[in-house]
């Protein structure tokens, strides 16, 4: 009795390719299972389909409601080598047309091999009719698989085409709005070149750097001085966005215009400033520290307002105490170091713009001498 509920068990777990119940819980397709139960043979032969180094079926657990869990069974090598021992010949070609497409070609393979070793069960003429069957199956199955990956292959080269076409479209649409976006720093930076400076220079005679020649643009209300300052922010996030160095060449020549000026230069030692700059190493105030990406400062009438620290790392060259120079936050005094043009009319005195400045990439937001908080990184 244990023996035909294991071939009747390895008859039904040839017709999926997916697992099956060991045991039945239900009614419905999805409930069915190898076996009835787990009582009297049933228990026996699913423990002899479990037992081995090869077992007949490959048994998977998983949690249940209760405390039996759920088995799930799919046929081996050894059940299909099983199976076929214990089918007559004749039956060789049912069994292999009941067969799932994915077992079908295994299956296939042990009846050729079953064949051989039980040819004396049959005559020769009937031998050779059933081995030519089974081939015919094989031929069949081969055509299918050949089919089947024609069309994988078909699906791929169609999905493959649609993602290149995604791809073009995207790389495009991706360019014109680099194109667009650039065009409005330039804008941006147009606007504000007009905005400060009224003159126009002939083309040999074309500054470097925009001048203010007319003394009356010089903030003198509180209003005016705002709007300096904002102005100073927005330029300082327009230049931080900027990838083309011409967009950033000429942010730099409005922020020079509206009296920002650069604290140190990259490579600069300094004495480290927790007020002025930032760092990650671990340093203390004091110490020796190398700028990496400068700061940016405010000159107006309301006096010097700090807008973006600058970065600073541990510096690992030996330095001496004249090797440090001064504080960024210090403003230079030297009738020779380069002013602003907002700085040199507070004194009195315009002077050429500096040589172009180094791109501040990141820098802490830091509060200014009336306590709003100044632009520092990207994020606004």
């Amino acid at each position: 009795m244990a023996d035909d509920l294991i071939v009747s068990a390895l008859r039904k777990a040839i017709e999926r390719d997916t697992e099956f119940r060991l045991v039945a819980v239900g009614e419905t397709p999805e409930d069915a299972g190898l076996f009835p139960d787990r009582k009297g043979p049933a228990k026996k032969a699913i423990q002899a389909c479990r037992e081995g180094d090869k077992p007949l079926l490959l048994v998977r657990e998983e949690p249940g409601k209760g405390k039996t869990p759920n088995e799930f069974a799919r046929v081996t090598d050894k059940g299909l080598t099983t199976l076929a021992a214990q089918t007559p010949l004749t039956q060789f070609p049912e069994l292999i047309a009941a067969a799932a497409p994915l077992l079908r070609t295994r299956l296939i393979r042990t009846c050729l091999r079953s064949l051989g070793r039980r040819a004396g069960e049959l005559d020769p003429w009937n031998h050779r009719r059933l081995v030519q069957a089974c081939l015919k199956a094989a031929q069949s199955q081969f055509d299918s698989i050949e089919t089947r990956l024609q069309e994988l292959l078909t699906e791929e080269q169609v999905l493959g085409d649609a993602i290149n076409e995604f791809l073009k479209t995207t790389r495009t649409r991706i360019e014109k709005q680099k194109e667009r976006l650039t065009g409005e720093l330039d804008s941006i930076s147009k606007a504000a070149t007009a905005l400060i400076s009224g003159t126009e220079a002939t083309a040999a005679e074309q500054p470097k750097r925009p001048r203010l020649p007319e003394w009356r643009r010089v903030p003198a209300t509180d209003a005016e001085i705002d709007f300096q300052k904002n102005q100073s922010e927005e330029l300082i996030f327009a230049w931080q966005d900027a990838t083309s160095p011409e967009t950033q060449s000429a942010l730099e020549r409005a922020l020079f215009n509206v009296g920002v000026e650069r604290l140190n230069a990259p490579g600069d030692i300094v004495a480290f400033d927790g007020g002025s700059q930032h760092t990650d190493d671990d340093v203390a105030e004091g110490d020796p520290v190398e700028v990496v990406l400068p700061g940016w400062q405010l000159v107006n009438p309301r006096g010097t307002s700090l807008l973006a620290r600058a970065k600073v790392i541990k510096t690992i060259r030996p330095v001496t105490h004249k090797h440090i120079a001064e504080s960024p936050t210090a403003v230079p005094d030297d009738d020779k170091a380069p002013k602003t043009p907002a700085a040199a009319r507070i004194d009195g005195k315009p002077d050429t713009p500096p040589p172009a400045v180094e791109p501040a990439s990141s820098s802490a937001p830091t509060s200014d001498a009336e306590g709003g908080v100044v632009p520092g990184s990207h994020q606004r």
